[in-house]
């Protein structure tokens, strides 16, 4: 299966979509900010280590940060062709606006169902990699 980063603060996110996506035979790794910075470097140093085939990036904080965050994953080259599900709250609108103008590929709505999140993601992965 594949391995999926979940970006995300909340530890309460990030436990249910490496429950619900680990249940499903994928590996989940949670990474911070600072450590999703880590795995771009290692990535565009073509050093072996950390090569997610999926990002989720939990967007329920400040718009512009979260934005920010789907920009530097879609814009850098080591990351460019991985797709990004990005994860808002139910009030976000303006997130997922930002979020998707910075090239998000799909979403992940809360509060999360197993039966949409599996799916979703399934669909994500299933669309970067059709040879699969």
């Amino acid at each position: 299966m594949a391995l999926i980063s979940v970006v995300s603060h909340c530890k309460e996110t990030a436990a249910h979509l490496e429950t619900v996506l680990r249940s499903r035979g994928h590996e989940v790794i949670s990474v911070s900010d600072s450590e999703l910075t880590a795995v771009q470097e290692q990535r565009s140093g073509r050093e072996t280590g950390l090569s997610p085939e999926l990002f989720i990036v939990d967007i329920d904080c400040d718009p512009h940060a979260a934005a920010g965050r789907v920009r530097n994953l879609t814009e850098d080259p080591s990351t460019a062709l991985t797709p990004v599900l990005v994860a808002p709250s139910p009030e976000s609108q303006r997130q997922v606006a930002l979020a998707c103008a910075y090239g998000a590929t799909g979403l992940l709505r809360k509060p999360f169902s197993t039966l949409e999140t599996v799916p979703d993601t399934e669909r994500a992965l299933a669309a970067a990699n059709p040879a699969a």
